[in-house]
């Protein structure tokens, strides 16, 4: 489970940068064919047999970590290192005010992938 004060500092760098930060999973198919999926900065990753599978795998071994009290404040962690060093794969920085816009859209969900997609071919192109 996340540390009050980890939940804390998270709050504080939305606040201090009028911004949402949004945690994706990061999923690559291996060379042996299967895939493995991870979230930024975790020291733990699971496999599947398809990318849809181990995003799923992945969400439910995070439900199962949150009452471990060992596991790590991956997204704290990811956090400061996108604070500290720019961009980091699985990690969007958005504007308060179009995360605004987002979530008071007809589908919420389809307005942060696209945006999401725009972000990503961004990097890409840096």
């Amino acid at each position: 489970m996340m540390a009050a004060d980890s939940g804390q500092e998270l709050a504080r760098a939305m606040a201090e940068r009028n911004a949402a930060f949004i945690f994706r999973p990061i999923v690559s198919q291996q060379p042996d064919g299967s895939w493995r999926a991870r979230y930024p900065a975790a020291e733990w990753s699971v496999t599947a047999t398809s990318s849809t599978d181990a995003t799923h795998k992945l969400h439910a071994a995070q439900l199962d970590r949150l009452t471990d009290p060992r596991s790590a404040d991956w997204q704290l962690i990811a956090l400061r290192q996108h604070l500290d060093h720019g961009p980091v794969p699985g990690v969007y920085e958005i504007p308060a005010d179009r995360y605004q816009h987002i979530t008071s859209s007809a589908d919420p969900q389809a307005e942060l992938n696209q945006l999401i997609r725009q972000l990503d071919a961004q990097r890409t192109a840096e």
